[in-house]
Order: structure tokens, then sequence, then C-alpha cells
């Protein structure tokens, strides 16, 4: 598993490498992640340009569902809380190569931060929409306290409420590694990167094991399949004994 820090290096202005904003922002779109920070590690001039070009992405992500570009950010940092599901998985792939895009915004919270984020989602102007206590069988419920849907016009919100005060609990509970990902206001976390930016993915063995996967997770798995994801067993990745499940 591997957390990317959004980079903030102090600017050299002894490094006279100045490039195109404009082409650096199209080799950007071409790459994942992984690629995008192997890319900032090579010096503090391209460290503050990939962090200008993350701020960028997560702003953008901040104005489909908000007023302001600086919202989201902000009520992520004041209530302890992530972005994951489809959001965080669009967010690691090249824009340039992901012809599929997110539709609604899935935000994790702690227990403890669930009425502060309902106030805040609501001075923002959305209601609750409904409330329920799972969603399906796309997640184990055992780390899930209740789902609460806000909408705003035609922009929806899932609110995902932890059982405990480690709001991340449930995205390890998801239907497959592939959306075990997310993004917080400074960093963004990737579960199965070798897997990940390979387009392959592993089904989560617990609704199996417990009885509680439904045709609703079947029917996740075929969406993600759809998006170019390709399903291995986990015997396929012994090589790397890191994404082992049985390990």
């Amino acid at each position: 598993m591997t957390a990317f820090l959004m980079p903030s290096p102090p600017y050299s202005p002894a490094r006279k490498l100045l490039l195109n904003m404009e082409l650096l922002e199209s080799f950007f779109d071409l790459s994942d992640l992984q690629t995008i920070m192997t890319f900032a590690r090579s010096c503090r001039y391209m460290a503050t340009k990939v962090q200008w070009y993350l701020q960028r992405k997560l702003n953008i992500l901040s104005a489909r569902f908000f007023q302001s570009d600086k919202e989201l950010p902000f009520i992520l940092n004041a209530c302890d809380t992530v972005v994951s599901g489809s959001t965080a998985l669009h967010f690691l792939l090249p824009i340039s190569s992901t012809p599929w895009s997110p539709t609604d915004l899935d935000i994790y919270v702690p227990f403890r931060c669930q009425l502060q984020l309902s106030c805040l989602l609501k001075k923002k102007g959305y209601h609750l929409q409904k409330k329920s206590k799972s969603k399906g069988s796309l997640y184990s419920v055992s780390k899930i306290f209740s789902i609460l849907t806000f909408a705003k016009g035609h922009r929806k919100i899932d609110v995902i409420v932890s059982t405990s005060d480690c709001g991340i609990l449930p995205i390890f509970q998801f239907h497959c590694t592939a959306v075990m990902n997310f993004i917080t206001a400074k960093s963004i976390f990737c579960g199965y990167p070798s897997l990940t930016f390979r387009a392959l993915s592993m089904i989560n063995g617990s609704p199996l094991y417990n009885g509680s996967f439904s045709p609703v997770g079947v029917k996740a798995l075929i969406k993600y399949k759809n998006r170019g994801f390709t399903f291995i067993s986990c015997p396929a990745m012994h090589e790397f004994g890191f994404v082992c499940k049985s390990a």
C-alpha cells in the first residue's frame, strides 16, 4: 500500500528549468499518479509543479459539488474525513486515457464527526435525501454505522459513517481492491498500487465467506470490469508476497 503526500518543498531559484505549463499539464494528464510522483521526486522545481497540478485536480473536484473550489479541502480537514470510491480511483488514473467519470461523491467520516459534517453540507445547500444502515452488498457492513445521502439539484454526496473514530475502516471492506483508495486534504492513499496502476484487481473474499455478496455486488464488479479492470485470483500474484490476501 502506498500513500502519496502532495509534495511541498521550497522553490529553488538556482534551478532555471522552465517548462511550458501547458506542456507539463498535458504530460501529467497522460500519466497515472505513480508516474507523476516519480516525476515530482526528480527535483524541487518539478515537485512544486506536481503540487500545483494535484491541488488543481482537487479544486476542480470541489467545484463540481460546491460553489468554491476551496470548500471540499476545508470539509475534509475540518471533519477528519476522506473521499473514496470511484472518485478516488479516478484521481489516481491518467485523465487522458480514463474515459469514465464518477457521478457522485463518497465521503467517509468517523462517527464522532457525522453531525458536524451534516451541518456543513446543509449550510452548502444540500438536503438529506435518504438514510440507511448499509449500501446493499457493496460493503461488509460491520464497520458502517449508517449511510447518509445528500442531494442538491443533480449533485449527490454519499456520507458513509464509520462505527468507530477511524473513518477509513469501511474502505477496506469494499468489494475489490481497485477502490481501496482515499483522498485527504493533503494526501492521496492507494491500498494496492502494484495492482491498481496495472488495471488489475482482486475481489474481496470477506462478503463471499460471510454470505453477504449479492447481485448488487456482482453489478459493481461488472462496472469496474467495463472500466478496464481485469480481476485476477490471489495465486496469480504470489510472486508478490505483499499483495497476497491470505498473508
